[in-house]
């Protein structure tokens, strides 16, 4: 072989060594642009946090059954004193009142503990009320003042079916004059707004003497005035 084709050789060798390092040159910088497009895609996905869930509604749980009973039972008293009350002013003449109306609206079953609890007491605020309205009736029926024997009036609606109220009143009006603790000492012994003959043991106010007229004389006469006989202020 020649040398001058021993120099070409060489030549064409050289050339394609340096074609293969320009080609690895060129390479590597799009080679390391990928890897770190590629690490900061990586990197994105494992370090974004995902999205929270939004918060759920607190669930209150429903009074239970004691709960519940317990205030059923408060709502059950006021109303005994509320009707006691108005039958008191209906003795009295007066118009009746409605159950308050924040107590008549009565929770549902399912409603909370705090929403049964606050009802109950309510209602035992209401029976409170309606007591101590009784109670300024009732002093004033038995210990009334007025006329002697038409401020007896409320206390016998009280004691006596209504349909009998008016004789009543004028059996008290002919027998005493309205007075509670008269007695005929020196006659029949007869005692109180009606005359009880005899005067009945341990019967002392006109309450007392009201009821026993009722039960133990015009019931037990069967339901006859014939105890009051003798008494001129009305016709039987």
């Amino acid at each position: 072989m020649t040398n001058a084709k021993k120099i070409l050789i060489a030549l064409f060798g050289l050339g394609i060594l340096c074609v293969a390092i320009f080609g690895i040159l060129l390479l590597s910088p799009v080679s390391a642009s990928n890897n770190s497009y590629a690490q900061t895609v990586s990197s994105d996905t494992t370090t974004s946090p995902s999205p929270s869930p939004s918060p759920s509604p607190t669930v209150i749980p429903p009074a239970s059954k004691a709960v519940v009973r317990h205030a059923l039972k408060q709502e059950r008293v006021a109303k005994r004193a509320w009707k006691e009350w108005n039958r008191a002013r209906w003795s009295f003449g007066q118009k009746p009142v409605v159950f308050r109306k924040h107590s008549s609206l009565r929770p549902p079953r399912f409603a909370s503990e705090a929403v049964w609890l606050a009802a109950g007491k309510a209602w035992r605020v209401d029976t409170r009320l309606y007591r101590h309205r009784f109670g300024l009736l009732w002093q004033e029926m038995n210990h009334p003042h007025g006329n002697a024997w038409e401020k007896w009036r409320p206390l016998v609606r009280w004691t006596w079916p209504a349909n009998l109220v008016d004789t009543v009143v004028a059996i008290i009006h002919y027998e005493s004059s309205g007075s509670e603790f008269v007695y005929n000492r020196g006659g029949s012994g007869a005692y109180g707004l009606m005359q009880l003959l005899p005067r009945p043991a341990g019967v002392t106010y006109a309450y007392d003497q009201l009821v026993y007229a009722y039960w133990h004389k015009y019931v037990a006469a069967g339901y006859s005035w014939s105890p009051w006989a003798g008494c001129r202020a009305f016709s039987y």
